[in-house]
């Protein structure tokens, strides 16, 4: 199956979470983007180069086309891995966005997004909680 141009993982309840961390202050695009910054981008990092680091290279285009997003919406914040659309190979004239979905297709050591998020989806979940934990407030 081919990879899709994007793989999220999204943290689910994170407008509760925002509620509890923010107690006594208002929880605001400030504060949210503070916990992105510090909770959720680490871990995108991570799983960022992982995956540039295990993607077969001829040229190196399709490992450095890699672009994190990240974003609130509702109940959930996530962070987004996918192939940039505007990048050009410089040899082939190919964009990795296109043939990057064939070359993840192909499998097995070849599925670099199935693979880094396989590592990483249980770390990442599990960093994540650790995180909220301690920035929960203490009891009174």
């Amino acid at each position: 199956m081919p990879a899709p141009r994007g793989w999220a993982l999204k943290v689910y309840g994170f407008e509760r979470t925002m509620r509890a961390l923010a107690k006594g202050e208002e929880a605001t695009a400030v504060t949210w983007q503070r916990t992105i910054d510090r909770r959720i981008k680490p871990v995108g990092l991570e799983m960022l180069e992982y995956a540039s680091k295990i993607t077969h290279r001829i040229t190196g285009t399709l490992a450095s086309a890699y672009r994190l997003t990240y974003a609130i919406t509702g109940e959930a914040a996530f962070g987004t891995l996918s192939i940039a659309e505007d990048v050009v190979n410089p040899v082939s004239g190919q964009r990795p966005v296109e043939y990057g979905v064939y070359e993840h297709a192909r499998g097995g050591d070849h599925a670099f997004f199935e693979r880094t998020f396989k590592k990483f989806e249980r770390r990442a979940a599990t960093r994540y909680m650790n995180f909220v934990l301690q920035d929960l407030p203490k009891g009174e």
